[in-house]
């Protein structure tokens, strides 16, 4: 019974947790972007913000990864 209550939940929450991680994502993206082009004259502050840029999606998935694994045991 609560493995089929648990399926159910993933399946409906697994697509909104996608939708607002992109979401937010790309809010994050925007806003480091305007950053970015502000602080284009500093190279320390440039390289964080690359370096910044490549871990929010890799953030985002091992979440995600983190949550399908927990649910399924």
């Amino acid at each position: 019974m609560w493995g089929e209550v648990l399926k159910n939940f993933m399946v409906i929450t697994t697509p909104c947790y996608l939708l607002l991680s992109h979401s937010l994502f790309t809010l994050f993206r925007d806003s480091f972007h305007k950053m970015y082009i502000r602080f284009q004259r500093y190279p320390i502050l440039q390289m964080w913000m690359t370096k910044g840029m490549a871990l929010v999606p890799a953030l985002g998935t091992s979440l995600l990864d983190l949550t399908i694994i927990t649910r399924s045991f």
